[in-house]
């Protein structure tokens, strides 16, 4: 909830001078990449939690507009307990889902959901998940009006050298689905959810040549993969894609951004392990990977950018994925409105469906 106190401490006059401007929301949701997978350290005053092999531009550019968060952390360490606790804005724990394969047992009522309760409260916006999936029952059942369907991990391979892990086309699809809300005149929400940098791995030949060649030299012991490296880069190219849309549209100064990952680096090395006895791997110096609630596992990068944020700044406050659904809600103009996720005024929050 910390991110939404701080975000809100900054926007509550705009948005209450403003009441009938209602905010866009972009939610880029990465797969499988840790806190320092970006070349902007997500803390300025620790080098390691940024990369010097791995070159994100476009994702430096966001960070230089908005804000860092530095202690962020996945709601799990896999993917669909994470991904189930931002749709519905509560701990996986209190969910009951635990892990990748345990999809449909969750406990909580579909109507429960960040796009069914953002409708009740602002029946204008039109919200969309484009990409991975992994949760039941489907997005458009969840509340969203538009969706790819109930995409999966290997959904996202190809053989199009061109378009690893289908990149681009889910980064141009996207940019699509905003010019026809700005031209419609309507606000929306987006979750772009990327299929990278999940395995398997896949990245475009000359964005691989790159770190074979022109960036070997700032290889590390833990870093050091071509392949995993230009995959990572053609994500920051795809997030560009959607940023340069943006720009075009006239939309960034009522359009938030938000980038962030489901869960650390993969890697299964440490399977069976106590904690003191897992290593450093890509999240080097902090221990462990994805699967794991250790550093590696869970801390990943947050940036937000957006009206009010002031450019260029950082925050060691921590945060979670879980705040993104009650962040939305006060800056889309909950403002008090209901207290509840079910959207019943009169409960004021007494029901426990936030849990």
């Amino acid at each position: 909830m910390r991110l939404l106190f701080y975000v809100y401490s900054i926007c509550l006059a705009m948005a209450l001078s403003k009441a009938d401007t209602l905010p866009n929301f972009v939610f880029i949701l990465a797969d499988d990449q840790g806190w320092n997978a970006l070349s902007t350290p997500m803390d300025p005053n620790e080098p390691g939690s940024g990369s010097a092999y791995y070159d994100t531009p476009r994702l430096a550019q966001l960070a230089a507009d908005g804000m860092r968060f530095s202690q962020a952390y996945a709601p799990a360490p896999t993917c669909s307990p994470s991904r189930h606790a931002i749709l519905f804005g509560r701990s996986p724990t209190s969910l009951r889902i635990f892990d990748a394969d345990n999809i449909k047992n969750y406990d909580a009522q579909i109507s429960e959901t960040l796009p069914h309760t953002l409708k009740r409260i602002r029946p204008e916006y039109v919200c969309a998940h484009l990409g991975k999936w992994h949760i039941e029952p489907s997005p458009g059942e969840m509340g969203y009006d538009v969706h790819d369907g109930s995409m999966m991990n290997r959904d996202g391979n190809t053989d199009n050298p061109e378009d690893p892990k289908l990149i681009f086309d889910l980064s141009r699809r996207s940019a699509a689905f905003m010019a026809e809300q700005v031209e419609a005149d309507r606000p929306f929400i987006i979750q772009i959810s990327h299929y990278a940098n999940h395995l398997t791995y896949e990245a475009r030949p000359e964005t691989i040549r790159k770190y074979e060649t022109e960036r070997s030299d700032k290889a590390t012991p833990y870093q050091n993969s071509p392949l995993w490296a230009g995959m990572n880069e053609d994500l920051d190219t795809g997030v560009g894609i959607v940023l340069d849309q943006i720009d075009a549209l006239g939309i960034a100064d009522s359009t938030y951004v938000i980038y962030t990952a489901d869960n650390g680096y993969e890697a299964k090395t440490d399977f069976g392990k106590p904690v003191h006895e897992r290593g450093y791997y890509k999240a080097y110096p902090q221990r462990s990977h994805k699967y794991h609630v250790s550093e590696g596992g869970i801390r990943v990068p947050f940036i937000i950018r957006g009206p009010g944020i002031p450019a260029n700044s950082y925050s060691s406050a921590a945060v979670v994925g879980t705040d993104l659904f009650a962040t939305v809600m006060d800056l889309s103009g909950w403002l008090g409105r209901y207290a509840c996720a079910c959207g019943r005024r009169e409960h004021r929050g007494s029901c426990g469906q936030r849990g």
